[in-house]
């Protein structure tokens, strides 16, 4: 092989082996984040771990209504899988566009009720969940959580 295949292959396996780096405990700053629909969490935290081609979610929040806690796990396949105590939608679907980025869907019935994209900060320290949707009375919605790593 010549120099510049084997730097490709070098290149191409550490793209392959690049970790999510949405992985581990997170714990949102109500401070930095802003709900144009439903309340804000007085408290959440999210535990994000690896699974085979995917991840497992587990969500423990407290708002206005009370505790909620939600848990799936999926691959990044663009497939829905049912998600454990969640609301709006009761599949989600993921895809991963980066290490640093993910999307999910959310739907109930068939019918999307909610699109998120998850995004990382350069520095690893800050989790950005932009969500939006349409909410109950029709109004279009941006909900943005800010999440600090723990």
């Amino acid at each position: 092989m010549n120099r510049i295949t084997i730097l490709l292959c070098a290149v191409l396996l550490m793209a392959a082996a690049t970790p999510d780096r949405w992985i581990g405990t997170w714990k949102l700053n109500p401070a930095k984040s802003h709900f144009e629909s439903g309340p804000l969490p007085k408290s959440r935290t999210m535990t994000l771990e690896e699974v085979a081609g995917g991840m497992k979610a587990i969500s423990d929040l407290l708002d206005d209504y009370g505790s909620v806690h939600i848990e799936f796990s999926a691959r990044y396949d663009g497939k829905d899988v049912p998600m454990r105590g969640s609301s709006p939608g009761s599949t989600i679907a993921l895809t991963r566009l980066d290490a640093s980025t993910f999307d999910s869907i959310q739907k109930n019935n068939g019918n999307i009720t909610v699109t998120t994209r998850f995004a990382v900060s350069k520095d690893g320290k800050i989790l950005t969940v932009s969500a939006g949707g349409i909410d109950p009375q029709g109004k279009k919605f941006t909900n943005v959580s800010v999440f600090d790593r723990q």
